[in-house]
């Protein structure tokens, strides 16, 4: 009997855009009408392979994801989460909302 194991994708959306020179967090950035956020969230959500979605974010810009990618139209997404300080803490916290 085969064993169906669950797969989740963790998004991270915590960046600023500094090394890219961007202004801003570049998941914000319009890519032909879309933001890299919806466009990456989307990908996820269209694969049969992934169960959920974690979508990582700034403290203070989880309101603007969750209005980006509301869960109402990507129901793969099980949660958003703040990042930490360094890209590696926020994986850890993207990790943590899986429990």
């Amino acid at each position: 009997m085969e064993q169906h194991t669950k797969t989740a994708a963790i998004v991270l959306a915590a960046g600023s855009g500094k090394r890219m020179g961007a202004g801003q967090n570049k998941m914000f950035l319009q890519l032909a009408g879309k933001t890299v956020l919806e466009r990456t969230v989307n990908a996820f959500q269209q694969c049969e392979r992934v169960d959920g979605i974690v979508v990582v974010a700034k403290t203070e810009e989880l309101d603007q994801v969750k209005e980006m990618v509301p869960q109402a139209v990507y129901d793969k997404i099980i949660a958003y989460t703040a990042g930490g300080r360094e890209r590696q803490d926020s994986v850890l916290c993207g990790l943590y909302a899986l429990n």
